[in-house]
């Protein structure tokens, strides 16, 4: 039997021309004690059935506080502070302006998009209820058609009656003496 080569393979695939490296791994023994080789191919993933367990760590999650204990909002350096609780490796008045500047851009972007989602959160709930009573109304709308028209065909089918009875006479009154003119 012929040994069995195992390809690894890291990363992303080169972009160049030229040969991608390729290592070759001392022969490892099996069971069945045939020689395996691998090789491993940089610019690949590798394929194997653990690769669930090899997953890096999710990183911890980064609480911004926009309000103090007291309920109001903090006001500049304070809330600049919080955004950036390591030091900073430029301590100048300039940087410290500009750390407000950009803390209070960021401040105006998250609420402006914040808002902008609520607003269109608002204005399609709104559309869905109209929607729902458009929707009630053409219901009601369709019923009362269907009624009117079987109302319509039942009052068609008496007066067939009607006119086709023979059992009526044919009544003609002469009224003399009053005249038409207006």
């Amino acid at each position: 039997m012929e040994p069995a080569i195992r390809t690894v393979v890291d990363g992303e695939a080169s972009e160049s021309d030229e040969e991608e490296e390729v290592e070759e791994v001392p022969d490892v023994r099996q069971s069945d004690q045939n020689l395996v080789n691998a090789v491993s191919i940089s610019g690949e993933a590798l394929e194997s059935d653990d690769e669930g367990e090899t997953d890096p760590p999710i990183p911890a999650l980064r609480v911004e506080h926009r309000e103090s204990e007291t309920g109001q909002e903090e006001t500049g350096s304070h809330a600049v502070t919080r955004l950036y609780s390591s030091k900073p490796k430029y301590d100048s008045l300039l940087h410290k302006k500009l750390r407000e500047k950009n803390a209070s851009l960021r401040r105006h972007l998250v609420d402006s998009v914040h808002q902008m989602y609520l607003v269109s959160a608002k204005d399609l709930h709104n559309t869905s209820l109209q929607l729902h009573k458009s929707k009630a109304l053409i219901g009601d709308l369709s019923h009362n058609m269907r009624n009117l028209t079987n109302d319509l065909f039942h009052l068609e089918d008496r007066v067939d009656i009607i006119t086709s009875c023979m059992i009526l006479p044919d009544i003609n009154i002469n009224v003399s003496g009053t005249s038409m003119s207006q």
